[in-house]
């Protein structure tokens, strides 16, 4: 009830101000939309709780040099399974339900760990 009462606060605000918007269980998109939010919202925090983020680090090489001149950084997340999820496919359900500052702390703590390694 309460992913639906999210939803639809959202479908309100995407529709612009002074509205209101009400999910149907009959509405198969909103049901459907319904299902993966709540399932993503699941999956984040067990990612969340269970360090199921990866941080993979990409050279970015200079044309002129031979050594990387510095890394980006690139967040990914692992299911129960360990299959990896795009972050296309869960920041975007992590922002619209306020979980966006819990991963944005796990990255931060991990680059912090990575870059004390490295040096």
């Amino acid at each position: 009830m309460m992913v639906n009462a999210d939803l639809a606060m959202y479908e309100a605000k995407d529709a612009g101000g002074d509205r209101w918007a009400r999910l149907s269980a009959a509405d198969e998109t909103r049901a459907r939309r319904t299902r993966t939010t709540s399932s993503g919202l699941r999956k984040i925090e067990y990612a969340i709780n269970h360090d199921g983020f990866e941080l993979l680090a990409q050279p970015i090489v200079s044309l002129t040099g031979d050594r990387p001149a510095r890394y980006e950084l690139l967040l990914r997340m692992r299911d129960r399974q360990g299959n990896v999820i795009q972050p296309g496919s869960f920041l975007y359900i992590a922002e619209r339900l306020g979980l966006n500052g819990d991963i944005d702390r796990w990255v931060t703590r991990r680059a912090i760990d990575l870059d004390a390694r490295v040096r």
